[in-house]
């Protein structure tokens, strides 16, 4: 069928001239399809006879060395009581038991098998060798995948019919869904927690896993990194084709209003970092001060470099200069807009004195955002309102 298409055969047609050359080619898919249809017809007729007269199968028989095949069949709908211990690649063929291994790891799968009964339970390891690191709380059930799963459809649907007012309804909905989603639902850390922690040497977090949630902002930064370099490449190779630039009748970029805003955000991520710093120490009011400081000086950054681009004498239509200048100015409000919305969301729980120096995660990942902001910044800043002088 590929090759028939690649020689001029359209989709959906049930007859054609016989001097197209596509007689062979559409007789093999022809034979292809009884082939297929056989194949089929063989699988009813061994369902249909396996449910009357075949064997049990019992609980591997396949004789498979992977984890899967180690509970009973059917499988029950929780996986497994216990952990099992895995030692290597095939753990089904070299090791005797999978539950069993080194006494640590053991006293500590045992003892999550019974624990915790409140809250669902997981566990984060080393990356090379397996070894535990925290035991963490996840979600529970929830409506609000299912909101935002709602609003994501009505957006795609709406699109396809170019109904604008649909797709801003959508888009409030997911926007609910998702701040429904991520909204804190805090669990105090009990004595039994600690006591859990002091017996197994392991840190347990009722309110998240740190790990997870730096390692899912390093993805964040790395995508933003990425988008960023896409524009760069775009920006760069449109200025080697050029050999005015800017081009005519567009004055060069006011850099003095690039540095002073650039500044202001420096100061705003050491206002983050210091923030971080005194909820390490669990000083609530620190940090409070510094989560305001750093909102404070990162709006600034963002008013001052915003106002000189609505007075920009040219818009994104005009050519590629302009267009480019468009795309990464936006670029950079859009993840500085970020920066100031995770800060307030951090602040709000700040206040009500949510954090401490045990349970911060959301100010330390802000932070690593606002360090991620910076260097952003200053590649892009440095970019529009450097490399015109410059390049």
């Amino acid at each position: 069928m590929h090759i028939a298409g690649l020689l001029g055969m359209p989709r959906r047609v049930y007859t054609y001239d016989a001097s197209s050359g596509w007689q062979i080619y559409n007789l093999i898919s022809t034979l292809g399809t009884f082939v297929l249809g056989i194949g089929i017809l063989l699988f009813v007729i061994n369902v249909f006879y396996s449910l009357r007269r075949g064997e049990a199968a019992g609980n591997n028989p396949w004789g498979a060395d992977s984890l899967e095949w180690s509970t009973a069949s059917p499988p029950p709908n929780y996986g497994f009581a216990r952990l099992p211990q895995v030692r290597g690649r095939h753990p089904l063929w070299q090791q005797q038991d999978v539950f069993e291994g080194d006494d640590r790891t053991g006293r500590l799968l045992a003892g999550l098998s019974g624990w915790p009964l409140t809250w669902r339970a997981a566990m984060t390891t080393t990356v090379l060798d397996a070894q535990p690191l925290e035991i963490f709380r996840v979600a529970g059930p929830s409506i609000w995948p299912f909101v935002t799963a709602i609003g994501l459809m009505l957006i795609f649907t709406a699109e396809i019919f170019s109904l604008r007012s649909l797709v801003l309804a959508g888009a409030l909905i997911m926007i609910g869904g998702l701040v429904g989603w991520h909204w804190p639902d805090r669990v105090a850390t009990t004595e039994r927690e600690l006591a859990f922690e002091r017996e197994h040497n392991i840190v347990v977090h009722p309110n998240g896993s740190p790990t997870v949630n730096r390692w899912a902002m390093r993805l964040l930064i790395l995508l933003m990194a990425i988008a960023l370099g896409v524009f760069l490449f775009c920006y760069f190779y449109i200025r080697l084709e050029n050999p005015v630039w800017p081009p005519a009748n567009i004055p060069l970029p006011n850099w003095p209003v690039a540095a002073i805003s650039s500044v202001l955000l420096l100061l705003g991520v050491g206002a983050m970092r210091w923030a971080n710093q005194a909820i390490e120490a669990d000083n609530q009011r620190r940090l409070r001060m510094g989560l305001l400081l750093a909102f404070g000086l990162g709006a600034a950054a963002f008013g001052l470099l915003f106002y000189d681009f609505t007075r920009l004498p040219f818009n994104q239509s005009i050519h590629a200069y302009a267009s480019l200048f468009y795309t990464l100015s936006g670029f950079l409000f859009v993840i500085t807009l970020g920066a100031l919305g995770q800060n307030l969301f951090t602040q709000f729980w700040a206040w009500r004195g949510h954090y401490s120096a045990r349970e911060h995660v959301a100010v330390a990942i802000g932070a690593l955002y606002w360090d991620a902001l910076l260097v952003l910044w200053l590649i892009t800043a440095g970019t529009l309102y450097g490399a015109p002088y410059l390049i």
